[in-house]
């Protein structure tokens, strides 16, 4: 199954400036290794920009979302599984147009749940803040074109170690809801002393597929 792949800058709940906020991070499935950077700026209060770029596929997100993460307006393309979607909630319903392989795309989606978080460790990062353990949203699949309900929860403490550095972390499972949970989640870690996230494995595939590991480059 392919997510968007789901990495992040830091959700630093300190209000970011104009001038915006960037990371790096390093992803790796089997011997495949690629780069991310994301950027975070404020476009005006309550409103942010968010952009993330990856080397190796020529894929790129920008995002305007509300001051809880939720995404008012999405646009994301991938040059080399040509694919480019340009997404806007209303009303709580997702209408959608783009072009997907050649094809023509436009399609109105009711979501499920008032969050819609397509690159949640933003919104998880808020939820931790707050001593909240779980949440509940939405999330656009572009293997199926379509919107599945999901769920992250706090599962725990955990000292992981990064380019031989230790780091404090709160660790968080992420999978969809209800009975098709057994069928895919995947696992997040935190930095306790900002709610950074600073590593993701997942599954981002067929049954078989290497796991997908991304972790914060050492700062």
């Amino acid at each position: 199954m392919k997510l968007l792949l789901i990495i992040s800058l830091a959700c630093l709940i300190a209000a970011a400036d104009a001038r915006g906020e960037e990371y790096s991070y390093r992803l790796r499935k089997g011997a495949q290794e690629s780069t991310y950077t994301w950027t975070r700026a404020l476009l005006q209060p309550g409103r942010f920009q968010m952009t993330a770029t990856r080397t190796a596929s020529d894929e790129f997100d920008k995002m305007i979302c509300d001051a809880s993460y939720n995404i008012i307006e999405w646009f994301y393309s991938n040059k080399k599984k040509q694919i480019s979607l340009h997404a806007v909630k209303k009303n709580g319903s997702i209408h959608i147009s783009g072009d997907v392989r050649g094809k023509p795309l436009k399609k109105t989606i009711r979501l499920e749940t008032a969050a819609w978080h397509q690159v949640p460790e933003f919104a998880i990062s808020r939820m931790l803040a707050a001593r909240q353990n779980s949440m509940t949203f939405s999330m656009f699949w572009l293997d199926k074109m379509s919107f599945f309900r999901m769920k992250a929860e706090r599962i725990g403490e955990e000292i992981i170690r990064i380019d031989g550095k230790e780091i404090d972390t709160i660790k968080v499972r992420m999978a969809l809801t209800g009975f098709r949970s057994i069928f895919w989640s995947s696992k997040y870690w935190f930095r306790k002393s900002d709610y950074l996230i600073v590593r993701y494995v997942g599954v981002n595939g067929l049954p078989g597929t290497d796991a997908t590991v991304i972790e914060l480059f050492a700062r």
